[in-house]
């Protein structure tokens, strides 16, 4: 799984940093992305962006089936491997805000954005057609936790986009997260925060899907909204 965490102090640049043991749920990935959180990057991300997409409007799922696939298996619960090869997941979380910091609860919220990505060799991008709006139940879709939630408030859609590594199928999550956390006032008032955001992939075997890359972002000002 991913396991993220952002460390606040007094008079200290926030950081974020992504630890790199998987969860029992997901076999071992190289996440390698440790040390300061950076801002979200500019438009130079692989995936189209929509105002330069060639929106097919009038497509649906069934335009994008490649003949001979079942319908039925993508849409329900059959990630889609080939030759027993694990889906390869990419996850990027971008924080908007941080607070609610409770030290009486031993809780706190962020508010943000969870991407996915991953192919799906059971489908095709129409020619001259860079993206596709989907709804929920058309394809599969990675079952993702916040282990250390206690309320979620989210707002998926998926899409098909046409992206420099392929077509992928694209989750976007706006999500609030009430979390947990443990508390230690040992060297209070000069201690850190470490506020763990734990994300992990359920429903499917380690052998089936796979988190592959993961990376977190913090906006500017983020830790300073109240």
């Amino acid at each position: 799984g991913i396991m993220m965490a952002l460390v606040l102090a007094l008079g200290a640049a926030p950081m974020a940093r992504i630890s790199g043991s998987a969860s029992k749920h997901i076999a071992p990935a190289a996440l390698v992305l440790q040390g300061a959180a950076q801002p979200p990057p500019a438009a130079t991300d692989t995936s189209t962006t929509a105002d330069t997409a060639v929106i097919g409007e009038s497509y649906t799922i069934a335009d994008l089936i490649v003949p001979g696939q079942d319908s039925d298996d993508i849409s329900k619960s059959h990630p889609p491997t080939v030759g027993g090869v694990p889906v390869n997941v990419t996850g990027i979380l971008t924080i908007t805000n941080v607070f609610g910091i409770s030290e009486t609860d031993s809780t706190y919220t962020i508010q943000g954005q969870f991407v996915m990505q991953w192919a799906d060799s059971r489908l095709h991008m129409p020619t001259g057609v860079s993206r596709v709006q989907l709804d929920d139940s058309d394809v599969w879709a990675p079952d993702i936790d916040f282990y250390n939630s206690i309320k979620l408030d989210e707002k998926p859609k998926i899409s098909f986009l046409q992206t420099d590594a392929g077509p992928m199928v694209t989750k976007t999550n706006r999500v609030t997260v009430d979390l947990t956390m443990r508390m230690d006032f040992t060297y209070y008032p000069g201690d850190k925060r470490a506020l763990p955001v734990e994300v992990e992939i359920y429903s499917n075997p380690s052998t089936a899907v796979k988190f592959v890359e993961t990376k977190v972002y913090l906006s500017e000002g983020a830790d300073r909204k109240s």
